[in-house]
């Protein structure tokens, strides 16, 4: 694998790259063919200054003689949760190499919307999460039961749709005791798995020994401890809107960040394009993107960067994950890819000019 792929794969699962070296030759040059997902296994994988889960599939690749199995690390785009174990997904080969051709799943440009990747020995059948060990060991320490699955509630916030979902759900202790209702609130299924939330959808989950908090076992539902009960009890009504309350305490630095961005776009999105965030539109957001690639610009020197492209001052970080959860959307994710790849070619193009 070439210092290109290593460098790109640490910028972060969001940030917008360009393909390596190596994959790139093969996406170029590669056949097309087919491929069935049968194992992956999720890993940690750090910067030195933040952790992500790091993906690895097994795939079955499609040839003449039948099938050939393989093992790719590869940091997928926009619709991760469509990888998932029993999934067909389009790839390319080239002798030894296969890439998943994930721009061709979006409709997208290719050469952007797939992103860094290495061949890798192919991980073991089924699931393996590496990266939940926590949840592990509080699922393995407490009370076994199942959860029935009765709305599924999308969280958004002032800038658009995130990936978070309230879940009213319906709890059943393995040990017999009565069922009851809950509410599970801002759940982020992992991509493997968030294809099995749907109303009816019957997970495993551990029971603390208080009985008030529940973890759900993805891993144990992605590896078929999942069912489905095709007629599930009606859901209960819907809460009231809570009334926002100033004095309340705060849970913690995830939702004191949350609230930071949305009073940021509260302030400064108004009555003008509503596709801006923060007076940034889509466009000019891509345009300090491929700048910040092509100019190497350092992230301690990012908000620096955008400021001289006109974004107010001390904003940038703000503005560049309210977009991000925004191309992480149905809505924007095709445009933002089609409007990146078109202006990262012509930047490239402007400067070999200057050469």
């Amino acid at each position: 694998m070439g210092l290109l792929d290593d460098v790109l794969w640490n910028l972060g699962p969001e940030v917008p790259t360009l393909v390596g070296r190596r994959a790139g030759r093969v996406l170029r040059k590669g056949e097309a063919s087919e491929a069935t997902i049968v194992g992956i296994l999720v890993e940690r994988t750090t910067d030195g200054d933040s952790t992500e889960p790091e993906y690895r599939y097994a795939l079955d690749v499609r040839n003449g003689l039948g099938t050939s199995r393989v093992g790719v690390r590869q940091r997928l785009s926009v619709k991760r949760s469509d990888a998932h174990v029993g999934a067909t997904v389009p790839v390319k080969v080239l002798d030894d190499k296969v890439v998943i051709n994930w721009g061709r799943r979006l409709g997208a440009d290719e050469e952007i919307t797939v992103g860094t990747w290495r061949m890798v020995d192919p991980p073991s059948e089924g699931v393996e999460d590496r990266w939940r060990r926590d949840e592990r060991r509080r699922i393995d320490a407490g009370a076994p039961g199942s959860i029935t699955v009765l709305r599924v509630t999308p969280v958004t916030s002032a800038f658009g749709p995130t990936e978070n979902l309230d879940l009213d759900v319906q709890l059943a202790p393995a040990d017999g005791t009565g069922a009851e209702t809950r509410r599970l609130e801002r759940v982020l299924p992992p991509d493997y798995a968030r294809f099995l939330v749907e109303v009816g959808a019957i997970l495993p989950v551990g029971i603390d020994k208080d009985g008030r908090r529940i973890t759900i076992d993805w891993e144990g539902a992605a590896n078929g401890g999942a069912g489905l009960d095709a007629a599930p009890p009606g859901p209960p009504p819907l809460p009231p809107p809570a009334a926002p309350d100033a004095r309340a305490p705060s849970n913690g630095a995830g939702d004191r960040a949350i609230r930071a961005v949305d009073a940021f776009v509260a302030r400064r999105v108004g009555a003008g394009d509503p596709a801006a965030v923060g007076d940034v539109t889509l466009e000019t957001y891509v345009e300090i993107q491929v700048g910040l690639i092509l100019d190497r610009v350092a992230p301690a020197d990012a908000d620096a960067y955008a400021t001289r492209q006109g974004v107010p001052a001390g904003t940038w970080a703000t503005v560049d994950a309210a977009w991000k959860a925004r191309t992480m959307t149905a809505e924007y994710a095709t445009q933002f890819g089609a409007l990146f790849s078109e202006r990262m070619k012509a930047a490239k193009k402007e400067r070999k000019k200057r050469r």
